[in-house]
């Protein structure tokens, strides 16, 4: 059902990008002029019976052509990016920050780049990822960090503060054509990477993605690259859980299990460009997989707008998956007592954050045992404790609303 029209304030344009926060759209375009950051109120689109032209709410206008933008709803910032042109130099940046936590005010918050990436070494830009990091590098757990694709490399940085931005590192240590846009995996451990032209510059004969392992975000690694196997183009890939969800130009959207992060499966895919898979820019452009009800939308160039789900009955799991369980748990750890090492399982029916912590009699931390944005499905670490004099210890389960300790005993 079309409501309604939200006009341009230049032109048209084949690159357009928009994302919502707070009820509120914004809307971006590139090689438009001044187009800037078009914001409008979706409560306006409530009780609308005939087709309406609407007006925008604010105009954000300190950048002008603008390629993609990026919210973190954690912190209330937006990260636009592939900055084609700007008010003033200052605003020329790889991502230009607006501050939204009142999005009909939104306020410039800074300007993030490396200088020694992108293909003019300007600091460009062309995607990112902005998240609170979760993940197993304990330097940085809780920080704002940026994850960015950079043309010609990885790029990590550090935002908590927005007037003292600090890169942490790069990766450009391989044969990239175009690093055009990735996703973390929702622990924070992987990062996954399509390079937009190295099919089409010959680089690689198939389709490929790019896996990196962000154990220590101060040294990013390559641990695999995904071969597809199919004759066609990456161009933008979101996680949700164990599910890596491609859109491959020619050949439509392509889900991937990446149970095994370091190798994924393809496991479904819908095509939405039936005239055959070939190595051009025709057919598949984004997809959204997040709603709660399962279904997907996939943006196609020529095509349109493809809104679909798992048929009836059907699932998209590979057979290896482990088995959901229907309430959180802590199990006791085995053996105990124990001398020196111990296991500890824990139970997730849904993914969330959590926080496993040991403490001793006095109620005093020890020390972390696990934490992080964890999956759905039985957990398992081994805990050793020869650093520990012998004692009763508690450990401590968080996830949500849900709390639960248990007792173990060390015995040397």
């Amino acid at each position: 059902v079309v409501l309604g029209f939200l006009p341009t304030t230049t032109n048209g344009s084949s690159w357009r990008d928009m994302k919502v926060y707070k009820d509120h759209v914004f809307v971006v375009a590139d090689r438009v002029g001044k187009h800037g950051v078009q914001i409008f109120d979706l409560t306006q689109l409530r009780g609308v019976t005939e087709f309406t032209e609407f007006s925008m709410t604010y105009h954000y206008d300190l950048v002008g052509s603008v390629h993609n933008i990026a919210i973190n709803e954690e912190t209330g910032f937006a990260y636009a990016v592939g900055i084609g042109s700007a008010s003033a130099d200052e605003y020329m940046c790889g991502a230009h920050i607006i501050d939204i936590n009142d999005p009909a005010n939104p306020t410039y918050a800074g300007c993030l780049g490396d200088k020694t990436t992108g293909r003019y070494n300007d600091g460009y830009i062309h995607d990112g990822q902005f998240v609170i990091y979760k993940g197993p590098d304990s330097d940085y757990y809780g920080q704002e960090i940026a994850f960015t694709c950079n043309e010609t490399a990885l790029g990590i940085a550090d935002v908590t503060d927005k007037s003292n931005l600090k890169i942490i590192s790069k990766f450009d240590n391989f044969n990239f054509a175009y690093v055009h846009q990735g996703w973390l995996s929702d622990d924070h451990r992987y990062f996954f990477v399509n390079d937009e032209l190295n099919e089409s510059r010959g680089y690689d004969d198939v389709q490929t993605t790019v896996i990196f392992d962000l154990i220590d975000l101060d040294d990013p690694i390559i641990v695999n690259t995904y071969r597809s196997e199919l004759n066609t183009i990456d161009h933008n890939n979101y996680v949700k859980g164990e599910l890596l969800y491609q859109s491959n130009y020619s050949s439509g959207l392509r889900i991937l299990s990446i149970a095994d992060p370091k190798n994924p499966i393809e496991v479904a895919y819908f095509d939405t460009y039936t005239a055959g898979d070939i190595i051009d820019y025709v057919g598949s452009w984004g997809n959204y997989p997040y709603f709660s009800s399962g279904t997907i939308v996939i943006s196609s160039m020529e095509e349109g707008l493809y809104i679909i789900k798992p048929s009836p009955g059907g699932n998209l799991a590979t057979g290896n998956e482990s088995v959901i369980p229907e309430n959180y748990e802590l199990n006791q750890n085995y053996p105990n007592p124990f001398n020196p090492t111990t296991q500890i399982q824990y139970e997730l029916p849904r993914a969330g954050e959590i926080d496993l912590t040991l403490y001793n009699m006095l109620g005093m931390e020890v020390m972390k045992l696990d934490r992080g944005i964890k999956p759905a499905g039985i957990h398992q670490i081994s805990f050793d404790g020869s650093h520990l004099p012998s004692g009763i210890y508690f450990y401590q389960l968080r996830s949500g609303n849900f709390v639960k300790t248990r007792k173990m005993s060390l015995l040397k």
